[in-house]
């Protein structure tokens, strides 16, 4: 795609014409999974979600003004929404796994035993739905302590507890809760 046409279609878009956007997303679609295949070995699937996620990035971006003038050519900047996408995807997935790694081993020892490899991924699947299916403040808290890792300080502000001291002793019963729950 040539440059003038890059620009032409920002113009477009901008006036609320989306016609040439349209073709812009159609024309760009096949190149995209084939480099997401290629170069990141990615499912089509997941390759899919990423295309209309940084194709709904590029439209929000011109529409709002955010992209007045380019230095590269629209596929490029496309290119370059999807690559930041994908980094912040993998960084956010490894941080959650610590996470739940983190709070397994936490209660693996409030349980006092040990788990094979296979029982820890079990285990930890169990808890995520666990958490998930808390009512609050537990969800909230357990969330901010393991996944945010806030210090009772901050999550006694954030919650608006008197002090520190009755988050953590908040924390012990959502604990204990939990470790009930996961154990039926």
């Amino acid at each position: 795609m040539d440059r003038n046409l890059d620009k032409e279609i920002i113009e477009q878009l901008k006036k609320g014409d989306d016609n040439l956007f349209k073709s812009f997303y159609i024309q760009e679609r096949n190149k995209f999974l084939s480099w997401c295949a290629g170069e990141l070995l990615m499912a089509t699937e997941e390759a899919e979600d990423f295309y209309q996620e940084a194709q709904m990035y590029l439209y929000e971006n011109i529409v709002l003004g955010k992209l007045d003038e380019l230095t590269s050519q629209l596929s490029t900047y496309l290119y370059a929404i999807a690559k930041n996408q994908i980094k912040m995807r993998k960084r956010k997935s490894a941080t959650t796994t610590k996470h739940e790694d983190r709070l397994n081993e936490h209660l693996v020892f409030l349980k006092g035993t040990e788990e094979t490899d296979s029982d820890k991924v079990a285990t930890a699947q169990l808890i995520k739905e666990e958490i998930r299916r808390m009512l609050e403040p537990c969800k909230t808290l357990l969330r901010l302590f393991y996944y945010e890792s806030l210090s009772f300080k901050d999550i006694a502000h954030r919650m608006r507890y008197k002090n520190d001291g009755v988050a953590k002793n908040q924390k012990k019963r959502c604990l204990e809760r939990l470790r009930k729950s996961t154990q039926q």
